[in-house]
């Protein structure tokens, strides 16, 4: 296609350009779908957050069956150092979208934050679906 290599994205049904950061999304959606059991219907890409008056778009934002959202994560290409830049990005989509599980992955760091009590506590690992409070 237009000599480029293409990834295809499972939830948005379509080919996309295959960038370091998209090949981060793909890897961790696949990984959501099949190891933590992520439903794929309850799962956005390019999720549209008004800040300021702006369109920006989360990564990816997953929602609970009553369509709240409950899980928000921010992808990076691998050279991507993840650092307070990373962690301010989250922070701003999350004041909009005020969800209990943050993620930030570039594929070989992630860092997993939950809400507990009002406040944001690192997690050893990423949890499944069905362990989510929904």
């Amino acid at each position: 296609m237009n000599g480029k290599i293409h990834l295809y994205s499972i939830l948005r049904k379509k080919y996309l350009i295959k960038t370091p950061e998209e090949t981060v999304r793909q890897c961790f959606v696949n990984f959501l779908i099949e190891k933590k059991e992520y439903p794929k219907s309850l799962m956005k890409e390019e999720c549209n957050v008004p800040i300021n008056g702006m369109q920006k778009r989360a990564d990816l934002v997953v929602y609970k069956p009553n369509l709240t959202p409950i899980f928000l994560a921010e992808f990076k290409s691998p050279k991507v150092k993840l650092d307070h830049t990373t962690a301010f990005q989250i922070a701003r989509y999350n004041f909009v979208l005020q969800v209990p599980v943050l993620v930030v992955s570039n594929l070989s760091q992630t860092y997993v934050f939950e809400r507990k009590n009002g406040h944001y506590q690192a997690l050893q690992h990423i949890p499944a679906y069905n362990k989510l409070h929904l």
